[in-house]
């Protein structure tokens, strides 16, 4: 971990491309703010609410603070219902896959 921290603080071209390779969800709390409304204006409210059930906090909270608070509401509200694993890992998946592409576009940047 010290290697690949160093790494990323200190040579920003190769951490780009690192990130470029490695993105996962958990990326988007790194995100700059329009950049994650960005990612909420093209993902279906219900993925966000899937994906955000095993999400990590921080994650959680990027998202949460750029919803409108219609969708925030919404999310909140339907926290208790049950859902398969299978569903999250999707929805997680498919907003992963949309970070990938608009990052390779140079659509959206992290903070």
């Amino acid at each position: 971990d010290n290697i690949v921290n160093t790494i990323l603080r200190e040579d920003s071209l190769l951490s780009a491309r690192l990130r470029e390779k490695n993105l996962s969800f958990d990326d988007i709390a790194l995100l700059d703010n329009p950049s994650v409304i960005r990612i909420i204006r093209e993902t279906d409210p219900v993925e966000i609410e899937k994906a955000l059930r095993t999400a990590d906090y921080r994650v959680r909270e990027k998202i949460m603070n750029n919803l409108s608070s219609e969708v925030s509401e919404k999310v909140r509200n339907n926290e208790g219902r049950p859902i398969l694993i299978a569903d999250i890992e999707a929805a997680q998946n498919r907003i992963t896959g949309l970070l990938k592409k608009l990052m390779e576009q140079g659509e959206i940047a992290f903070a």
